[in-house]
């Protein structure tokens, strides 16, 4: 997983609840410079998206987030839609391809 093209993380597939699908999160280095992001968009889900917490969610998106497939070339990145990360869990709900 990266953001703005810097690694933030790995991602592995655990089970599909569609439309989101599960994962196991790894930090990488990258993490740290973007954890709060992630961490005020969990408060505002926990306390139903007040609007004042909201903008986490757009900064984490308007940041660039690419999924990148580690098993195959030819795969192209997908942009999520949306993606929430807390503890060793992730959580995200498929975009289209990134350009």
């Amino acid at each position: 997983m990266t953001m703005g093209g810097a690694p933030i993380g790995l991602l592995s597939v655990e089970t599909r609840d569609w439309p989101w699908i599960l994962c196991r999160f790894e930090p990488l280095a990258g993490w740290e410079s973007v954890r709060h992001l992630f961490d005020v968009q969990n408060e505002a889900a926990s306390e139903g998206f007040p609007a004042e917490k909201m903008w986490a969610t757009k900064e984490i998106l308007d940041r660039g987030v690419a999924l990148r497939s580690m098993d195959a070339e030819g795969h192209p990145d997908i942009t999520p839609f949306m993606v929430y990360i807390k503890g060793g869990t992730a959580r995200f709900r498929p975009g289209a391809p990134a350009p």
